[in-house]
């Protein structure tokens, strides 16, 4: 399930399109983000229905976890509409993981950096107003990893967020195969989460608080049948993995 934030509501109506000649804040300078576990783009059309939701749902970043993609790529593809959007690409040797960033039109003008960290780790630098945006995508090990894989994807995180300037803004998004339960906790998690915390759950709120940022999800009402990011092949599991913070 596709996860979406709007950014406006992250950065309490401040963050905008760099634009020289223009300062309004008017809905078109607003940048729709989400954040989706696609099981793999390596199937002829795939990424084509996913650009197709970007241009429905007016997205204008989308982190990708799990494409499949073996390499680092950075292109474009436009739709027959006319739409066209990047694909920033971080493969591996393992083609069931990898990390992309896709970004509309407008958004692509702005990007001033890429991170190919890892098949795990993506990260890009937008020219934002009033401050720049630093958006890291992710796909954290599953639960029953052992725990150097773990302790590797955050040590990485850490070494990636690193990048951050003084003056710029974290925007940390991906599937975290985490929960963090439905219990709020200080600043970091709010009251509608969902489930029970586990411990890759801990390890990401323990992230959050080193780098004061907080899981937008949980602070959002909604019912609980809405607030599950994944759901098991058979429909009786749902849990709220994936997250933007």
């Amino acid at each position: 399930i596709l996860c979406i934030l709007h950014i406006m509501a992250r950065m309490a109506g401040c963050v905008k399109y760099a634009n020289a000649n223009k300062s309004s804040t008017k809905q078109k300078d607003k940048m729709k983000i989400g954040t989706w576990n696609v099981q793999g783009l390596n199937k002829a059309g795939k990424l084509d229905n996913l650009l197709n939701e970007m241009k429905n749902m007016s997205i204008d970043i989308c982190g990708i976890s799990e494409t499949f993609w073996d390499d680092c790529s950075d292109f474009y593809s436009s739709l027959p509409c006319g739409a066209n959007y990047r694909i920033i690409n971080s493969g591996g040797n393992k083609k069931r993981k990898g990390v992309a960033i896709i970004t509309s039109q407008n958004v692509s003008k702005l990007i001033t950096s890429v991170y190919m960290i890892s098949e795990r780790i993506i990260a890009i630098k937008i020219d934002t107003k009033p401050i720049n945006s630093f958006v890291i995508q992710c796909y954290a090990p599953n639960l029953d990893s052992e725990q150097n894989v773990k302790d590797q994807f955050y040590d990485d995180l850490r070494q990636t967020i690193n990048h951050k300037l003084f003056q710029e803004v974290v925007i940390l998004l991906g599937d975290f195969n985490a929960k963090v339960g439905d219990k709020r906790m200080e600043s970091i998690v709010g009251p509608h989460g969902l489930g029970d915390m586990n411990p890759s759950g801990e390890d990401l709120i323990n992230f959050c608080s080193e780098n004061n940022l907080f899981i937008t999800n949980t602070w959002f009402q909604q019912k609980k049948s809405a607030r599950h990011t994944w759901t098991s092949p058979d429909g009786h599991t749902k849990n709220q993995i994936d997250f933007i913070c």
